[in-house]
């Protein structure tokens, strides 16, 4: 009962073994599905816009720069995720290894406790059936055995093993029937006197015991059996599909699209250059690989409008001008398609991206001047381009040689006289207030070339030798140039106010004046007063003025300036 007891525990734990085992292989996790979210907003980008257009006012185009914070839908809530695999099983080799153990030694167990225990049932004709059968199965086992070596198969080479190690044992099994024990001698009394002695020897393995081994053998040779089949069974691999449920999680929702946070904000410091082509040119200057190159500042809030009135009449043979926006400060280009790389928790910690938006990329288009068309009135601003190069340019679109023109030699300038004022003694019986009644100056005390009337801390710069007398650089070009920052200013900066105006008419009144410079303070005091009054400080201004006049200053004109050797 005990050997059959164990020997069902031990085969429900063989099959407990062989229906668990273990698995080797990697989960790929799937894609997580939200199950319910609430939608939240989230800032990912920065998006900095520049605006070409040409409103058909006669070639004058407008340029605007603003910088946009672009925001997407973020999921919070439940999600499900669906994940997959592929796992093989580990452990059939040992499950065979056990069962070839198991399988060797329940034979063995079988042949050695039948050969004994036939060998031990009849003295006499018990040991010989027990070597005739053995030596029988052993003789099978070595003809398989010899005959596996010509032509080798899985069953010879079973038998030859099998019939051969269970021949052995049984042989093994009646020698140790054989093997003699202990010897016991007993003498029988019969009226009081001796009678004559009898001796019976005993077998060193008894009977039981090799019963014992036999059903021992036999219940090993099942173990293999069981374990040969669980080990054949547990081969190969299986799928597997699991389902993850994440109760907090947050996902980018690629259903809703990217939209804007806020409104644009207009871009401060920063500036652009517009590149003009023509489109009857192929190479040289003008064309695609060098284009007309024009500096544009844009200040206050506003649209910048550039006048190109004057450039395409320069150019009247050229055909239709292209003129495309390069902003100075390019980031990589905006692209509609896009998500972040981190979940919606960590967008905050991250360095938010900056993307920039030429519109239109390919630029606007100045069409052809009409025919009988008239140049502009006024005097021409070209921004900074040379007539030289302009006429050069208009020439090869014409298809008309080149023309080298030698430089002149220079003379000397001659200084200019400066006119002094003549200082008049004044009267201390006149009144002061009598002086205004004075007549007004003569034509030398008018407005000299050295005071343009700019507003106060606008001054003209000087300029690198050799450029006096450049038209595009000259002083009367640059008091232009700061007039224009002047007028652009103070309708971006004051909102349409009139400390400007008001600025220009007291400077003008205080030329014909009798005590000019107490009047030119005055107007001066008055300007301070009206920009107070606007909220703004003479810095501020002077600022603007400042920074559009160098924006729009081509670079042969700049003041060389040393470098700055502390912040």
């Amino acid at each position: 009962m005990r050997a059959g007891g164990s020997l069902v525990c031990l085969g429900i734990a063989c099959g407990t073994l062989g229906s668990t085992g273990c698995y080797q292989g990697e989960w790929r996790q799937g894609i997580e599905v939200p199950i319910s979210a609430t939608t939240r907003l989230k800032t990912v980008r920065t998006v900095e816009t520049w605006e070409l257009s040409e409103p058909g006012n006669g070639y004058v185009v407008q340029v605007k720069g603003s910088s946009t914070q672009r925001c997407r839908h973020a999921l919070y809530g439940k999600t499900r995720r669906t994940d997959t695999g592929t796992f093989e099983r580990l452990g059939g080799n040992w499950w065979k290894g056990a069962a070839i153990v198991t399988g060797i030694a329940g034979g063995a167990g079988v042949g050695v406790g039948v050969g004994g225990w036939v060998a031990q049932m009849d003295p006499k004709i018990g040991p010989p059936i027990t070597y005739a059968a053995g030596g029988a199965i052993a003789a099978g086992g070595l003809a398989s055995c010899l005959a596996s070596i010509s032509y080798g198969s899985k069953a010879r080479y079973a038998f030859c093993g099998i019939l051969t190690g269970l021949g052995a044992s049984i042989l093994a099994g009646g020698a140790l029937s054989t093997l003699p024990g202990t010897s016991t001698t007993t003498t029988p009394i019969v009226g009081g006197s001796s009678a004559s002695s009898s001796a019976a020897t005993t077998s060193l393995i008894d009977t039981p015991t090799f019963q014992t081994i036999a059903f021992a053998g036999g219940g090993l040779v099942g173990v293999s059996i069981l374990t040969g089949i669980i080990g054949h069974a547990w081969q190969g691999t299986e799928d597997r599909v699991r389902t993850v449920d994440s109760a907090s999680s947050s996902l980018w929702d690629d259903q809703q699209p990217e939209s804007a946070c806020n409104a644009p904000a207009t871009l401060v410091a920063r500036s652009a250059v517009l590149q003009i082509v023509a489109d009857n040119l192929a190479s040289g200057a003008g064309s695609e690989e060098r284009p007309l190159k024009v500096r544009v500042q844009p200040v206050g809030p506003g649209v910048q409008m550039v006048d190109l009135r004057w450039v395409r009449h320069a150019l009247p043979h050229c055909g239709a001008l292209r003129v495309k926006l390069a902003p100075d400060v390019a980031y990589p280009a905006y692209s509609e398609d896009y998500t972040p790389q981190v979940p919606p928790d960590l967008i905050g910690q991250s360095v938010r991206p900056v993307f920039t938006q030429v519109l239109p990329f390919e630029g606007v288009e100045l069409p052809p001047l009409a025919v009988g068309s008239k140049p502009p009135v006024g005097k021409a601003f070209l921004h900074g381009l040379s007539p030289e190069t302009l006429k050069a340019i208009d020439r090869a679109c014409s298809g008309e040689p080149t023309v080298v023109s030698k430089p002149k030699p220079k003379p000397p300038a001659a200084p200019l006289p400066v006119p002094v004022d003549p200082v008049q003694p004044v009267d201390p019986s006149v009144p002061v207030e009598s002086l205004s009644d004075a007549p007004p100056l003569v034509a030398h005390q008018a407005l000299r070339f050295d005071d343009p009337g700019l507003t106060p801390g606008i001054h003209l710069t000087s300029l690198p030798e050799g450029q006096e007398d450049d038209p595009s650089c000259g002083r009367e070009t640059q008091k232009s140039r700061l007039t224009d920052c002047e007028f652009q200013c103070s309708r971006n900066l004051l909102q349409g106010a009139s400390c400007l105006p008001d600025y220009r008419r007291c400077v003008t009144t205080a030329l014909n004046a009798a005590q000019r410079h107490r009047e030119r303070a005055a107007c001066e005091f008055a300007w301070q007063e009206c920009l107070s009054r606007a909220g703004l400080s003479s810095s501020t201004f002077r600022s603007c003025t400042e920074a559009c006049a160098d924006a729009n200053t081509p670079t042969q004109c700049r003041e060389r300036k040393a470098p700055r050797l502390a912040p």
